[in-house]
């Protein structure tokens, strides 16, 4: 059973509580460059959050050179393991939904891991543009 953040962008609009929210999980302080949802603003004026949709063809993990990236065999989730990322990059642009940033380029890239099961940031969502998805395996 896997727990990831889905998003309704009809919904979203743009006020980045998903991002300052994220940044204090993970980080300890509000600084949206570091959070593993980002918001993106479209030429047409639409708001587009970007989070991991932990596919199951995880372009990310194949790019990966030294296989920090893996889904983890009890949560489903694909994480980074910062401790094995050689800093290459590579899978950033593998990615394609835009969902893993590089901010600090001598540290890992992030990309959200649905907060162990319980993301912070959908709760704070005020209109329910983020939601909480159990995917259930072989369905």
């Amino acid at each position: 059973m896997t727990k990831i953040v889905r998003v309704n962008a009809e919904k979203c609009d743009g006020c980045r509580l998903c991002e300052l929210t994220c940044s204090v999980e993970k980080l300890g302080a509000f600084n949206p460059k570091h959070a593993r949802i980002q918001v993106r603003f479209e030429p047409e004026g639409k708001c587009v959050p970007a989070v991991c949709k932990q596919c199951a063809e995880t372009w990310c993990v194949e790019a990966c050179p030294s296989a920090a990236i893996a889904r983890d065999p009890q949560s489903g989730i694909v994480r980074i393991n910062d401790d094995e990322c050689v800093l290459c990059g590579e899978c950033v642009p593998a990615c394609p939904y835009g969902a893993i940033s590089w901010p600090q380029e001598d540290r890992p890239p992030l990309k959200c891991d649905a907060c162990g099961g319980t993301p912070a940031c959908v709760p704070v969502c005020p209109v329910g543009a983020l939601t909480l998805e159990v995917l259930v395996a072989g369905s």
